[in-house]
């Protein structure tokens, strides 16, 4: 059966989409990616081609290092970019993406590690590389449609709390919220390195470096 959806093009943001066409998943479901198979739960981010590619492709980790994935969804950016040598951490506060996670490793033999947490209020250590693929909706103040800067900002000290002195936090966000998570990470060195669009939306990729005392 084929489903047609008309949305306003104001409206096409992938979380609106998504929060449209979900009811009519009701089935989890294996999506291909990338030479991988993800097995994605209806309440999940699926992997999307342009918008997940691109921020793979934008990220550089060496070898040997440890990261953590934040708000890992599927596990999608983890198990993409995992190679020999390399431990990585995934955390998410919800626990169909946390199944999920846990099943796609098995699926695709990565080993990882799945907490659940919310941001990285679980996670201990220190790391070499943070992710987070933000979702706007996630940090909107309850009651409002206003990015909020006070989680941004909660965030931020975390992140600088478990990054090692020259370890790099990758955020993917939309460029309306680029000033806000500047602000909020007043102590790192962020450059911008990435800009796209998707469903109209624009996007950039931050790339903030923990200073040096």
């Amino acid at each position: 059966m084929k489903l047609t959806c008309t949305i306003h093009k104001t409206l096409l943001s992938p979380f609106l989409v998504l929060e449209r066409i979900s009811p009519f998943f009701k089935r989890p479901k294996i999506v291909p990616f990338r030479g991988h198979s993800f097995f994605v739960l209806p309440r999940v981010f699926p992997p999307l081609s342009h918008q997940t590619g691109f921020f793979l492709d934008s990220i550089a980790l060496k070898q040997g290092t440890r990261v953590v994935d934040v708000g890992c969804g599927a596990g999608v950016l983890s198990i993409c970019l995992f190679k020999k040598g390399m431990r990585f951490v995934c955390v998410d506060i919800s626990p169909d993406a946390l199944t999920c996670t846990r099943v796609n490793a098995a699926l695709n033999r990565v080993p990882l590690r799945v907490i659940k947490s919310n941001l990285l209020e679980s996670v201990h250590g220190r790391f070499d590389y943070i992710l987070f693929n933000s979702p706007p909706k996630l940090l909107t103040q309850k009651g409002t449609k206003q990015f909020s800067f006070s989680i941004a900002r909660q965030f931020a000290k975390q992140a600088h709390t478990r990054l090692k002195t020259g370890g790099v936090l990758y955020l993917y966000c939309t460029q309306e919220n680029k000033s806000v998570w500047k602000k909020a990470l007043s102590h790192f060195d962020v450059q911008t390195i990435g800009r796209t669009r998707s469903f109209t939306i624009p996007f950039v990729v931050l790339r903030a470096t923990k200073k040096a005392p």
